[in-house]
């Protein structure tokens, strides 16, 4: 739960998880929101977003200020940091429709460049050897063998894009596409 609190009134919004007892997967993401007495429901957005940070704002705390500036959950997916040098950060940012513009234009205001996440993995089915390699690397269980005929099954809805498959495929079977 996260909780903002503003000179006119206070806002409080509940994301609540809808989970399917059959598969133990998600199936509803829910934003509730409380505010002047009224409590209204709105859909979670979700964005991936690249992020390419100055060395002078590489100090900056982005996801805690999302969190409680914008009440926007950012997943970091993968990261590039150090101290002065350029920073790149892949997020996947989720909240409120209106909330994620705003923060989006909030991190530009500190000279952070945020453009739309892009690249999706394919996978050449040909080349493929259905090893399941991949499915081991994947967080999102994006990658899965099929039980009972052993083939691979992609769910592009589920990657992140975070590439770990690549490097796992012994034939080279798996790409981004830019």
């Amino acid at each position: 739960m996260f909780s903002t609190y503003s000179q006119s009134a206070v806002l409080i919004s509940v994301r609540f998880l809808v989970l399917d007892f059959a598969t133990g997967k998600i199936q509803n993401d829910v934003l509730l929101i409380y505010q002047g007495g009224n409590l209204q429901k709105a859909p979670i957005m979700k964005k991936r977003v690249n992020l390419t940070f100055p060395k002078r704002a590489i100090s900056i705390p982005i996801t805690y200020r999302l969190a409680k500036d914008f009440n926007i959950a950012a997943n970091i997916i993968r990261a590039q940091v150090a101290p002065n040098k350029v920073g790149k950060m892949v997020l996947e940012l989720s909240g409120d429709i209106d909330q994620l513009e705003e923060a989006m234009d909030w991190m530009r205001s500190q000279d952070i460049e945020v453009s739309l996440h892009g690249r999706e993995i394919v996978i050449n089915d040909t080349a493929c050897v259905d090893c399941g390699l991949c499915t081991g690397v994947c967080p999102t269980e994006a990658l899965t063998l099929d039980p009972k005929t052993f083939q691979l099954n992609f769910l592009r809805s589920r990657c992140v894009v975070c590439e770990q498959c690549i490097t796992a495929c012994p034939v080279n079977a798996i790409s981004i596409n830019l």
